[in-house]
């Protein structure tokens, strides 16, 4: 009898020091879906609010970036409300180099000319709706194309990315989190856009981040730069 009690409180103090660790991780770890999105949509904000002009908000590219500076030749054109048309004109120029009427319910496309833009040079971009003022017409953005050496070193590193084992969603926070180390907002929301067939909870956070950028109604401003 005492060798069987001694049997059964062994037995209890190995399993205790097995599980109290499995209990203590399911305790600490949080689930996947939490650990995504890590820094993106964490604390994180972009240096400068962005403005609505007559129900259109610019969100992308060059807004929130350092010097309008962007790594992509194809950029991302993202907004906020109902635009009518997206114009990007050569900023020494303002030589129209690309021009492409909307659908009201678009509010994303990719630079689609066949040449893309220059490297190492500056353009100005625009997307208006139906209701915009002459003042918001006439508003311009500008955006800097990365020189190709730049671009070259960051791609490397992008791609080492996509090499892990790791889900599209995964890689795209991995790429979207490094782009922002490096202070490219745009490209950030480029790779998290480009990302196909997203699970739900990744494009619900994709799309609360990019909610609360534009904050300021701008359409009686005069256009700045």
């Amino acid at each position: 009898m005492l060798n069987s009690r001694k049997s059964i409180l062994m037995f209890c103090a190995i399993a205790s020091l097995v599980l109290i660790p499995v209990i203590q991780t399911s305790l600490t770890t949080p689930p996947v879906q939490a650990q995504m999105f890590r820094f993106l949509f964490g604390s994180r904000r972009p240096p400068l609010p962005l403005g609505t002009r007559s129900g259109v908000c610019p969100m992308s590219p060059g807004l929130l970036d350092k010097d309008f500076t962007v790594m992509s030749d194809r950029p991302l054109f993202l907004w906020q409300g109902q635009a009518s048309k997206v114009t990007v004109r050569d900023y020494k120029t303002k030589a129209i180099v690309w021009t492409k009427n909307l659908d009201a319910t678009t509010q994303q496309i990719v630079y689609e000319p066949t040449q893309p833009l220059e490297s190492g040079k500056l353009y100005q971009w625009q997307v208006i709706g139906e209701e915009s003022s002459s003042s918001d017409r006439a508003h311009w953005s500008t955006v800097a194309i990365m020189t190709a050496a730049e671009r070259d070193a960051l791609s490397s590193k992008l791609k080492e990315m996509e090499g892990r084992q790791k889900s599209a969603e995964a890689i795209a926070d991995e790429q979207a989190t490094y782009l922002l180390n490096q202070n490219l907002w745009s490209d950030a929301l480029q790779v998290l856009f480009a990302v196909k067939s997203p699970s739900s909870a990744f494009v619900q956070k994709r799309q609360e981040f990019v909610s609360g950028l534009c904050t300021q109604d701008l359409s009686l401003k005069q256009p700045p730069r």
